[in-house]
């Protein structure tokens, strides 16, 4: 099951993480962000699948490696 990623929320992930500087972030720092960056998709019963689309997508589009 693959989850639809939109591109606010890809851009709100991806500032929320920039917040965090140059630096590996521990899983707690990326859910953290995941939650303030998208509060609804948080809440969702599939919440992991759509923070791992949102971090592939970034990661494919080089703003997060």
């Amino acid at each position: 099951m693959t989850a639809s990623v939109s591109n606010g929320n890809l851009l709100a992930l991806a500032v929320m993480l920039r917040r965090a500087g140059q630096k590996r972030l521990t899983q707690r720092e990326i859910r953290q962000a995941f939650t303030e960056a998208c509060p609804a998709l948080a809440a969702e019963p599939d919440a992991r699948a759509r923070l791992q689309a949102l971090l592939l997508a970034l990661a494919a589009q080089g703003t997060i490696r």
